[in-house]
């Protein structure tokens, strides 16, 4: 008898164990775009009897990847694709759900701490959706946010056309020369045949046709070592000239030409910079030292060691600035001597910040960032604050690329799962998930809301010859919710 009970009794052990495994484990990601997806991916993968509900302040998903990247760059949407087999594959359309049109934050519907109350994790990734200014004479009246320029093409809702014309507009130009810089100069500069094809917004496709854009500049205070853009992007500006024609140019200063360029040679130590910067600085001295048979009919110039003072009405006044101690470090000084880039437009490209606003969670509002840990997890002083995790641009600012977001989301996820592992239930937590907070949310939109939208968008299109045409108002949108 004694042996019967002591055997009940380990049963019983052994079924509760065996429960407390089964229960679903609830995660909350704030942001369906790139961070957020492979946020929700990897968490499926890694947490056991996990669900996700991904919550979007737009009703439709996929954020950087359907707002931020070139039209002429479908391959770099392929995330959207990734995320659409996620949310519609039969072993996984279960365990994770899509809930647009939702603001979380102080003037949100729902905040991350209410979050928190129903999920046992929540990862924030919502991303950078702010501009960084240049801080000079002149910026609001004479400069145009490339964030804005780049959310208009895109069909971003509420985004709306340049205050000046672009049939108006003979010459650009460009703060900063990472690859949003590029886009926006590509974009301005390409044939509207190499984009008629695509998701670009017929507003925009109409502007940029009757477009009067022949000339972009692009300024960077630091020189040629520190570019930020990638030579895949410089490459498809060299490859859109012409035949025989070269409209590209760049300007590295002569003083950095007569030091490191000896007979049309880079001459630098093998060691001074990382192999895969060589390449891109060769490409860049190509056109530097190009002397086209032909004259272009429209030209990109590169200009380096130029600091931005102020913007005018005539364009923008930059001081020639030359290398400080270590060029690799970036370090540059004035010379006192000051140059005009002639521009009737001039966009600001200088980078991102988070506006993210949320009392009941840590935020460095100096940096535009949530405190983390590398591994994602979010810190309040030097504490690590409980179930709460961010990743993409949120947790380490505007940089790298869609694949980049790809290995934040796996490594936030590998902690989520460690911590998990380690203390499953939380007395703070219901476990009551979407259901603990659906009471509070306006009109969200679904999965089924954003296939109505697309298929509606790919009809469009269509009937233009078009991948798709965006719809660009938010309460367009909602009809199909």
């Amino acid at each position: 008898l004694k042996l019967q009970f002591l055997y009940l009794i380990a049963s019983a052990q052994n079924s509760m164990r065996r429960c407390a495994v089964l229960l679903t484990h609830r995660v909350a990601v704030v942001g369906g775009g790139p961070s957020g997806y492979y946020s929700a991916l990897y968490a499926l993968k890694t947490i056991p009897n996990s669900e996700v509900d991904v919550y979007d302040k737009l009703p439709v998903p996929f954020g950087l990847a359907r707002y931020g990247v070139a039209p002429d760059h479908p391959e770099v949407k392929n995330v959207g694709i990734s995320f659409t087999d996620l949310m519609e594959e039969e072993k996984t359309a279960a365990r994770i759900r899509f809930h647009g049109n939702v603001s979380v934050g102080d003037a949100g519907e729902v905040s991350v701490g209410e979050l928190l109350q129903h999920y046992h994790q929540v990862v924030v990734a919502v991303g950078a959706d702010d501009d960084r200014q240049v801080g000079i004479p002149g910026e609001d009246a004479h400069v145009v946010s490339a964030r804005s320029f780049v959310e208009w093409y895109n069909g971003f809702p509420g985004a709306a056309a340049p205050r000046r014309p672009l049939s108006s507009i003979t010459n650009v130009a460009i703060i900063g020369n990472g690859n949003v810089a590029l886009d926006c100069a590509r974009l301005l500069l390409a044939p509207v045949d190499h984009l008629d094809a695509t998701d670009i917004t017929l507003d925009a496709l109409r502007h940029l046709a009757a477009s009067g854009v022949r000339r972009v500049d692009v300024a960077a205070r630091r020189g040629i070592l520190n570019t930020a853009f990638t030579i895949k992007e410089f490459r498809e500006m060299l490859q859109m000239a012409p035949k025989d024609e070269a409209w590209a140019a760049a300007h590295p200063g002569q003083a950095w030409m007569d030091t490191h360029v000896h007979n049309g040679t880079l001459a630098m130590a093998p060691d001074a910079v990382e192999r895969k910067r060589q390449r891109l600085i060769k490409l860049i001295l190509q056109a530097a030292e190009a002397k086209p048979a032909t004259p272009a009919e429209r030209a990109f110039h590169l200009h380096y060691l130029r600091r931005p003072v102020e913007a005018t009405a005539e364009g923008l006044v930059t001081e020639v600035m030359r290398i400080a101690g270590d060029e690799t470090d970036g370090a540059v000084e004035g010379t006192g001597e000051f140059e005009l880039i002639p521009a009737d437009l001039i966009l600001r490209s200088v980078g991102y910040k988070s506006a993210f606003a949320d009392a009941s969670a840590p935020w460095d509002a100096a940096r535009g960032r949530v405190p983390s840990h590398p591994s994602g997890r979010v810190l309040q002083g030097d504490a690590v604050f409980p179930r709460l995790y961010s990743a993409g641009w949120v947790k380490n600012g505007p940089t790298g690329v869609i694949v980049a977001a790809m290995v934040d989301g796996k490594t936030v996820a590998q902690a989520m799962a460690h911590d998990a592992a380690a203390a499953r239930e939380d007395a703070a937590c219901t476990g009551a998930g979407h259901a603990g907070v659906a009471a509070r949310l306006v009109q969200p939109t679904t999965w089924t809301t954003w296939q109505a939208i697309r298929e509606e968008e790919r009809v469009r299109g269509e009937a233009h010859g078009k991948v798709a045409e965006k719809l660009t108002s938010v309460d367009e949108m909602l009809k199909f919710a």
